[in-house]
Protein backbone atom coordinates (compact mmCIF):
# COMPACT_ATOMS: atom_id res chain seq x y z
CA UNK A 1 0.00 0.00 0.00
CA UNK A 2 1.32 3.45 -0.93
CA UNK A 3 1.03 6.67 1.03
CA UNK A 4 -1.80 9.08 0.34
CA UNK A 5 -1.61 12.66 -0.89
CA UNK A 6 -2.68 15.29 1.66
CA UNK A 7 -3.86 18.82 0.86
CA UNK A 8 -0.48 20.26 1.96
CA UNK A 9 1.28 18.21 -0.74
CA UNK A 10 -1.20 19.00 -3.53
CA UNK A 11 0.43 22.13 -4.94
CA UNK A 12 -1.52 24.11 -7.56
CA UNK A 13 0.07 26.33 -10.18
CA UNK A 14 -1.43 28.47 -12.95
CA UNK A 15 0.04 29.13 -16.40
CA UNK A 16 -1.32 31.71 -18.84
CA UNK A 17 -1.62 30.08 -22.25
CA UNK A 18 -2.11 33.24 -24.32
CA UNK A 19 -0.60 35.91 -22.07
CA UNK A 20 2.82 37.22 -21.16
CA UNK A 21 2.34 37.00 -17.39
CA UNK A 22 4.60 34.65 -15.47
CA UNK A 23 3.49 31.22 -14.24
CA UNK A 24 3.02 31.06 -10.50
CA UNK A 25 1.67 29.03 -7.60
CA UNK A 26 -1.93 29.70 -6.59
CA UNK A 27 -1.96 31.13 -3.08
CA UNK A 28 -4.50 30.87 -0.27
CA UNK A 29 -6.50 28.02 -1.84
CA UNK A 30 -9.01 26.47 0.56
CA UNK A 31 -10.55 23.81 -1.65
CA UNK A 32 -10.49 22.41 -5.17
CA UNK A 33 -13.40 20.46 -6.59
CA UNK A 34 -13.21 19.27 -10.18
CA UNK A 35 -15.40 16.91 -12.18
CA UNK A 36 -14.58 15.40 -15.56
CA UNK A 37 -17.55 14.13 -17.51
CA UNK A 38 -16.67 11.45 -20.07
CA UNK A 39 -19.16 11.90 -22.86
CA UNK A 40 -19.88 8.76 -24.88
CA UNK A 41 -22.72 8.48 -27.36
CA UNK A 42 -24.40 5.09 -27.64
CA UNK A 43 -24.95 3.99 -31.26
CA UNK A 44 -27.61 1.43 -32.02
CA UNK A 45 -29.14 0.36 -35.32
CA UNK A 46 -32.15 -1.33 -36.77
CA UNK A 47 -31.48 -5.05 -37.14
CA UNK A 48 -28.94 -5.32 -34.33
CA UNK A 49 -29.76 -6.36 -30.79
CA UNK A 50 -27.70 -4.27 -28.41
CA UNK A 51 -25.17 -1.51 -28.80
CA UNK A 52 -23.10 -1.30 -31.97
CA UNK A 53 -20.47 0.93 -30.40
CA UNK A 54 -19.95 3.84 -28.03
CA UNK A 55 -18.54 6.90 -29.81
CA UNK A 56 -16.31 9.21 -27.82
CA UNK A 57 -17.47 12.81 -27.72
CA UNK A 58 -15.34 15.66 -26.29
CA UNK A 59 -15.30 15.41 -22.49
CA UNK A 60 -16.16 18.36 -20.25
CA UNK A 61 -14.43 19.47 -17.08
CA UNK A 62 -15.95 21.65 -14.35
CA UNK A 63 -13.40 23.09 -11.94
CA UNK A 64 -14.34 24.99 -8.76
CA UNK A 65 -11.77 26.65 -6.51
CA UNK A 66 -12.28 28.47 -3.20
CA UNK A 67 -9.58 30.93 -2.20
CA UNK A 68 -9.17 33.27 0.76
CA UNK A 69 -9.29 36.92 -0.27
CA UNK A 70 -5.83 38.33 0.40
CA UNK A 71 -5.96 41.58 -1.54
CA UNK A 72 -3.79 40.73 -4.54
CA UNK A 73 -4.78 41.17 -8.20
CA UNK A 74 -2.21 38.68 -9.54
CA UNK A 75 -4.51 35.66 -9.82
CA UNK A 76 -7.17 37.68 -11.66
CA UNK A 77 -4.45 38.87 -14.07
CA UNK A 78 -3.53 35.29 -14.88
CA UNK A 79 -7.17 34.33 -15.43
CA UNK A 80 -7.44 37.22 -17.89
CA UNK A 81 -4.03 36.46 -19.51
CA UNK A 82 -2.75 39.90 -18.54
CA UNK A 83 0.79 41.06 -17.81
CA UNK A 84 2.01 40.86 -14.22
CA UNK A 85 2.00 44.67 -13.85
CA UNK A 86 -1.54 45.14 -15.17
CA UNK A 87 -3.66 47.06 -12.65
CA UNK A 88 -7.26 46.92 -13.96
CA UNK A 89 -9.47 44.14 -15.32
CA UNK A 90 -12.94 44.27 -16.88
CA UNK A 91 -15.20 41.28 -17.54
CA UNK A 92 -14.56 41.42 -21.28
CA UNK A 93 -10.90 40.63 -20.55
CA UNK A 94 -11.93 37.06 -19.68
CA UNK A 95 -13.60 36.42 -23.06
CA UNK A 96 -10.67 35.00 -25.06
CA UNK A 97 -8.27 34.12 -22.24
CA UNK A 98 -7.32 30.56 -21.38
CA UNK A 99 -5.00 29.05 -18.79
CA UNK A 100 -3.66 25.78 -17.39
CA UNK A 101 -3.96 24.73 -13.76
CA UNK A 102 -1.50 22.01 -12.84
CA UNK A 103 -1.20 20.46 -9.40
CA UNK A 104 2.07 18.82 -8.35
CA UNK A 105 1.34 15.87 -6.06
CA UNK A 106 3.59 14.40 -3.35
CA UNK A 107 2.48 11.68 -0.93
CA UNK A 108 3.00 11.46 2.83
CA UNK A 109 6.24 9.55 2.30
CA UNK A 110 7.59 12.55 0.32
CA UNK A 111 7.48 10.60 -2.93
CA UNK A 112 6.51 12.75 -5.88
CA UNK A 113 3.60 11.01 -7.63
CA UNK A 114 2.87 13.17 -10.65
CA UNK A 115 1.16 16.25 -12.08
CA UNK A 116 -2.57 16.69 -12.51
CA UNK A 117 -2.89 18.96 -15.58
CA UNK A 118 -6.16 20.64 -16.55
CA UNK A 119 -5.26 22.54 -19.72
CA UNK A 120 -6.97 25.46 -21.44
CA UNK A 121 -9.51 26.31 -18.77
CA UNK A 122 -11.73 29.39 -19.09
CA UNK A 123 -13.42 31.44 -16.38
CA UNK A 124 -17.18 30.95 -16.20
CA UNK A 125 -17.85 32.82 -12.97
CA UNK A 126 -16.55 34.07 -9.64
CA UNK A 127 -17.90 35.50 -6.42
CA UNK A 128 -16.63 37.54 -3.50
CA UNK A 129 -18.39 36.49 -0.34
CA UNK A 130 -18.47 38.36 2.99
CA UNK A 131 -20.54 36.00 5.08
CA UNK A 132 -20.78 37.98 8.34
CA UNK A 133 -19.25 40.97 10.13
CA UNK A 134 -16.56 38.68 11.60
CA UNK A 135 -15.97 36.47 8.55
CA UNK A 136 -12.85 36.01 6.50
CA UNK A 137 -13.63 37.06 2.93
CA UNK A 138 -13.58 34.30 0.33
CA UNK A 139 -13.21 34.17 -3.44
CA UNK A 140 -15.02 31.41 -5.33
CA UNK A 141 -14.07 30.60 -8.93
CA UNK A 142 -15.68 28.39 -11.58
CA UNK A 143 -13.73 27.25 -14.63
CA UNK A 144 -14.63 25.08 -17.62
CA UNK A 145 -12.51 22.97 -19.95
CA UNK A 146 -12.38 19.77 -21.98
CA UNK A 147 -9.32 17.85 -20.77
CA UNK A 148 -7.96 16.18 -17.63
CA UNK A 149 -4.50 14.61 -17.88
CA UNK A 150 -2.46 12.96 -15.14
CA UNK A 151 1.26 12.81 -15.87
CA UNK A 152 3.11 10.07 -13.96
CA UNK A 153 5.98 7.62 -14.25
CA UNK A 154 8.74 8.94 -16.50
CA UNK A 155 6.49 11.87 -17.48
CA UNK A 156 5.53 12.86 -13.94
CA UNK A 157 6.65 16.51 -14.01
CA UNK A 158 4.93 19.02 -16.28
CA UNK A 159 7.58 21.55 -17.29
CA UNK A 160 6.78 25.08 -18.48
CA UNK A 161 9.46 27.49 -19.69
CA UNK A 162 9.77 30.80 -21.53
CA UNK A 163 12.36 32.43 -23.75
CA UNK A 164 12.45 36.05 -24.84
CA UNK A 165 14.07 36.22 -28.26
CA UNK A 166 17.03 38.56 -28.64
CA UNK A 167 18.50 39.66 -31.95
CA UNK A 168 21.56 37.48 -31.35
CA UNK A 169 19.35 34.38 -31.08
CA UNK A 170 18.06 34.70 -34.65
CA UNK A 171 19.44 32.32 -37.22
CA UNK A 172 18.76 31.91 -40.92
CA UNK A 173 15.19 32.83 -41.81
CA UNK A 174 14.48 33.89 -38.24
CA UNK A 175 15.02 30.43 -36.75
CA UNK A 176 15.65 30.22 -33.00
CA UNK A 177 17.10 27.13 -31.36
CA UNK A 178 16.35 26.34 -27.70
CA UNK A 179 18.30 23.63 -25.88
CA UNK A 180 16.02 21.32 -23.86
CA UNK A 181 18.31 19.90 -21.19
CA UNK A 182 17.16 21.12 -17.75
CA UNK A 183 15.40 18.77 -17.39
CA UNK A 184 15.54 16.47 -20.40
CA UNK A 185 12.22 16.12 -22.25
CA UNK A 186 10.46 12.74 -22.14
CA UNK A 187 8.31 11.54 -25.00
CA UNK A 188 4.52 11.64 -24.59
CA UNK A 189 3.65 7.90 -24.65
CA UNK A 190 0.32 8.51 -26.44
CA UNK A 191 1.07 11.22 -28.99
CA UNK A 192 4.76 10.32 -29.42
CA UNK A 193 5.96 13.92 -29.20
CA UNK A 194 8.42 15.52 -26.84
CA UNK A 195 7.10 19.09 -26.90
CA UNK A 196 3.40 19.24 -26.06
CA UNK A 197 2.71 22.93 -26.76
CA UNK A 198 4.49 26.04 -28.11
CA UNK A 199 3.03 29.55 -28.03
CA UNK A 200 4.62 32.67 -29.55
CA UNK A 201 3.65 36.13 -28.30
CA UNK A 202 4.51 38.99 -30.64
CA UNK A 203 3.37 42.57 -30.02
CA UNK A 204 0.85 41.27 -27.43
CA UNK A 205 -0.68 38.85 -29.96
CA UNK A 206 -0.44 35.17 -28.97
CA UNK A 207 -0.25 32.40 -31.57
CA UNK A 208 -0.27 28.70 -30.75
CA UNK A 209 2.30 27.12 -33.05
CA UNK A 210 1.89 23.75 -34.76
CA UNK A 211 4.22 20.98 -35.82
CA UNK A 212 1.81 20.17 -38.66
CA UNK A 213 2.27 23.70 -40.02
CA UNK A 214 6.06 23.43 -39.68
CA UNK A 215 6.08 26.23 -37.10
CA UNK A 216 8.54 24.34 -34.93
CA UNK A 217 10.45 21.07 -34.74
CA UNK A 218 12.21 19.06 -32.05
CA UNK A 219 15.16 16.74 -32.31
CA UNK A 220 18.15 15.59 -30.25
CA UNK A 221 17.42 17.95 -27.36
CA UNK A 222 16.87 21.05 -29.51
CA UNK A 223 13.60 22.91 -30.07
CA UNK A 224 13.72 24.94 -33.28
CA UNK A 225 11.15 27.74 -33.71
CA UNK A 226 10.58 29.08 -37.22
CA UNK A 227 9.93 32.71 -38.21
CA UNK A 228 10.94 34.50 -35.03
CA UNK A 229 11.64 38.17 -34.43
CA UNK A 230 13.52 40.00 -31.70
CA UNK A 231 11.34 40.55 -28.59
CA UNK A 232 9.11 37.56 -29.36
CA UNK A 233 8.19 35.62 -26.23
CA UNK A 234 8.35 31.85 -26.77
CA UNK A 235 6.42 29.72 -24.25
CA UNK A 236 6.80 25.93 -24.33
CA UNK A 237 5.56 22.91 -22.37
CA UNK A 238 6.90 19.36 -22.02
CA UNK A 239 7.13 16.57 -19.46
CA UNK A 240 10.13 15.17 -17.63
CA UNK A 241 11.21 12.73 -14.92
CA UNK A 242 12.68 15.51 -12.75
CA UNK A 243 11.90 19.19 -12.19
CA UNK A 244 13.98 22.22 -13.17
CA UNK A 245 17.27 22.25 -11.25
CA UNK A 246 17.25 24.61 -8.28
CA UNK A 247 13.52 25.38 -8.60
CA UNK A 248 10.33 24.11 -7.06
CA UNK A 249 6.79 24.15 -8.49
CA UNK A 250 5.37 25.78 -5.36
CA UNK A 251 6.82 28.31 -2.91
CA UNK A 252 4.63 29.24 0.05
CA UNK A 253 3.65 32.91 0.07
CA UNK A 254 4.68 34.31 3.45
CA UNK A 255 4.68 37.96 2.29
CA UNK A 256 1.05 38.80 1.53
CA UNK A 257 -1.80 38.77 4.04
CA UNK A 258 -3.12 35.34 5.03
CA UNK A 259 -6.68 36.61 4.57
CA UNK A 260 -8.75 39.79 4.80
CA UNK A 261 -11.44 40.11 7.44
CA UNK A 262 -14.83 41.72 7.00
CA UNK A 263 -13.83 44.65 9.22
CA UNK A 264 -11.21 45.68 6.64
CA UNK A 265 -13.78 46.35 3.90
CA UNK A 266 -15.63 49.50 2.90
CA UNK A 267 -18.74 49.27 0.73
CA UNK A 268 -20.25 52.31 -0.98
CA UNK A 269 -23.48 52.71 -2.90
CA UNK A 270 -23.10 55.41 -5.54
CA UNK A 271 -20.36 57.94 -4.76
CA UNK A 272 -19.37 58.40 -1.13
CA UNK A 273 -22.44 56.76 0.43
CA UNK A 274 -20.98 54.29 2.92
CA UNK A 275 -23.30 51.35 3.59
CA UNK A 276 -23.78 50.80 7.34
CA UNK A 277 -25.18 47.90 9.39
CA UNK A 278 -24.38 45.27 6.78
CA UNK A 279 -24.57 41.68 8.02
CA UNK A 280 -23.42 40.06 4.76
CA UNK A 281 -22.47 41.06 1.24
CA UNK A 282 -21.84 39.11 -1.94
CA UNK A 283 -20.69 39.91 -5.47
CA UNK A 284 -21.53 37.09 -7.88
CA UNK A 285 -20.37 37.19 -11.51
CA UNK A 286 -21.62 34.65 -14.05
CA UNK A 287 -20.21 34.48 -17.58
CA UNK A 288 -22.14 32.55 -20.21
CA UNK A 289 -19.36 31.00 -22.26
CA UNK A 290 -19.53 30.97 -26.04
CA UNK A 291 -16.56 28.73 -26.79
CA UNK A 292 -16.83 27.24 -30.27
CA UNK A 293 -15.25 24.32 -32.08
CA UNK A 294 -15.11 23.60 -35.79
CA UNK A 295 -15.67 20.69 -38.13
CA UNK A 296 -12.49 18.67 -38.55
CA UNK A 297 -10.98 19.68 -35.20
CA UNK A 298 -11.36 18.33 -31.66
CA UNK A 299 -10.24 21.56 -29.98
CA UNK A 300 -11.99 24.80 -29.05
CA UNK A 301 -10.93 27.32 -31.70
CA UNK A 302 -12.94 30.39 -30.69
CA UNK A 303 -13.43 31.61 -27.13
CA UNK A 304 -15.95 34.23 -26.08
CA UNK A 305 -18.59 35.37 -23.61
CA UNK A 306 -22.28 35.76 -24.35
CA UNK A 307 -24.20 37.07 -21.35
CA UNK A 308 -22.54 38.67 -18.33
CA UNK A 309 -24.57 38.75 -15.12
CA UNK A 310 -23.39 40.56 -12.00
CA UNK A 311 -25.53 40.10 -8.89
CA UNK A 312 -24.96 42.12 -5.71
CA UNK A 313 -26.64 40.94 -2.51
CA UNK A 314 -26.63 43.15 0.60
CA UNK A 315 -28.27 42.15 3.89
CA UNK A 316 -28.39 44.42 6.93
CA UNK A 317 -30.03 45.20 10.23
CA UNK A 318 -32.67 47.82 9.57
CA UNK A 319 -31.69 51.19 11.04
CA UNK A 320 -32.70 53.63 8.30
CA UNK A 321 -33.72 53.57 4.65
CA UNK A 322 -30.60 55.14 3.15
CA UNK A 323 -30.12 52.29 0.67
CA UNK A 324 -33.74 52.44 -0.43
CA UNK A 325 -33.50 56.25 -0.78
CA UNK A 326 -30.50 55.85 -3.09
CA UNK A 327 -32.15 53.06 -5.07
CA UNK A 328 -35.23 55.24 -5.44
CA UNK A 329 -33.08 58.18 -6.51
CA UNK A 330 -34.42 60.33 -3.69
CA UNK A 331 -32.96 62.58 -1.00
CA UNK A 332 -32.68 61.81 2.71
CA UNK A 333 -36.08 61.50 4.44
CA UNK A 334 -37.97 61.83 1.17
CA UNK A 335 -41.59 61.15 2.09
CA UNK A 336 -42.40 58.20 -0.19
CA UNK A 337 -40.22 55.33 -1.38
CA UNK A 338 -42.24 53.34 -3.92
CA UNK A 339 -40.86 50.01 -5.17
CA UNK A 340 -42.50 50.75 -8.53
CA UNK A 341 -40.25 53.78 -8.94
CA UNK A 342 -36.90 52.28 -8.03
CA UNK A 343 -34.26 53.51 -10.48
CA UNK A 344 -31.31 51.79 -12.19
CA UNK A 345 -27.79 52.88 -13.25
CA UNK A 346 -26.54 52.41 -9.67
CA UNK A 347 -22.92 51.67 -8.72
CA UNK A 348 -21.51 49.59 -5.87
CA UNK A 349 -17.88 50.02 -4.81
CA UNK A 350 -16.20 47.42 -2.59
CA UNK A 351 -12.76 48.38 -1.25
CA UNK A 352 -10.36 45.99 0.48
CA UNK A 353 -7.75 47.30 2.91
CA UNK A 354 -4.80 45.75 4.70
CA UNK A 355 -6.43 46.14 8.13
CA UNK A 356 -9.40 47.74 9.86
CA UNK A 357 -7.65 51.12 10.08
CA UNK A 358 -8.24 51.26 6.32
CA UNK A 359 -5.09 53.24 5.65
CA UNK A 360 -3.65 50.97 2.96
CA UNK A 361 -5.86 50.18 -0.05
CA UNK A 362 -5.13 46.80 -1.64
CA UNK A 363 -7.75 46.28 -4.34
CA UNK A 364 -11.42 46.77 -5.08
CA UNK A 365 -14.46 45.92 -7.17
CA UNK A 366 -16.70 48.42 -8.92
CA UNK A 367 -20.01 47.21 -10.31
CA UNK A 368 -21.87 49.79 -12.36
CA UNK A 369 -25.17 50.11 -14.23
CA UNK A 370 -26.96 48.08 -11.56
CA UNK A 371 -30.72 47.77 -11.36
CA UNK A 372 -32.62 46.66 -8.23
CA UNK A 373 -34.20 43.24 -8.65
CA UNK A 374 -35.35 42.38 -5.13
CA UNK A 375 -36.00 43.89 -1.72
CA UNK A 376 -36.43 41.67 1.35
CA UNK A 377 -37.43 42.35 4.94
CA UNK A 378 -38.75 40.74 8.10
CA UNK A 379 -38.34 40.11 11.79
CA UNK A 380 -39.16 37.57 14.49
CA UNK A 381 -39.45 37.51 18.27
CA UNK A 382 -36.14 38.17 19.98
CA UNK A 383 -34.33 39.37 16.82
CA UNK A 384 -33.51 42.63 15.13
CA UNK A 385 -35.44 43.54 12.01
CA UNK A 386 -33.56 42.73 8.82
CA UNK A 387 -33.68 44.17 5.34
CA UNK A 388 -31.95 43.06 2.17
CA UNK A 389 -31.45 44.28 -1.38
CA UNK A 390 -30.37 42.57 -4.58
CA UNK A 391 -29.00 44.52 -7.54
CA UNK A 392 -28.27 43.08 -10.98
CA UNK A 393 -26.08 44.36 -13.81
CA UNK A 394 -23.47 43.36 -16.38
CA UNK A 395 -20.34 45.31 -15.42
CA UNK A 396 -17.55 44.73 -12.95
CA UNK A 397 -14.15 46.43 -12.80
CA UNK A 398 -11.39 44.92 -10.64
CA UNK A 399 -8.39 47.09 -9.82
CA UNK A 400 -5.59 47.61 -7.33
CA UNK A 401 -5.68 51.36 -8.05
CA UNK A 402 -8.10 53.12 -5.70
CA UNK A 403 -8.66 56.02 -8.10
CA UNK A 404 -9.98 53.55 -10.69
CA UNK A 405 -12.53 52.19 -8.21
CA UNK A 406 -13.54 55.76 -7.30
CA UNK A 407 -13.72 56.96 -10.89
CA UNK A 408 -17.27 57.56 -12.11
CA UNK A 409 -16.46 57.48 -15.82
CA UNK A 410 -15.54 53.76 -15.82
CA UNK A 411 -18.91 52.51 -14.62
CA UNK A 412 -20.20 51.62 -18.08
Amino acid sequence: MGSIIRYSKYRPRIIEVLGSGSADEIDRVQSIDKTGTINKTKVEEVGTDGVVEYVNQPPSVAYRMVQMEYGQLSFFNKLANKADDNDTIELTDFAASTFDICSYMTDDADTFKGTNWIPKLRLSGFSINIGSPTALIQRNFDFVGEDWINWQGDNKYLIYKEKEVESGDLGSGGDVEITISDPVAVEDPDDEVYIIRVVRIRDSVATELSVADADYAYGTGTLTIEDCEADDLIKYWYTATTYIAGETPFTSNTTDLPAIQADSVSIYLETGNYVYRLKSANIDVRLTRQDEGEIGNTDIVQRGIGEKTVTITLDRNLEDLTIEELIAGQTTDYGKLDIRKFTDKLTIRVKLFSDNNKGTFLMGFKCGNLAPSEIRGGTSVGNYTGQGNTLVGQDCVISDVEATIDESGADA
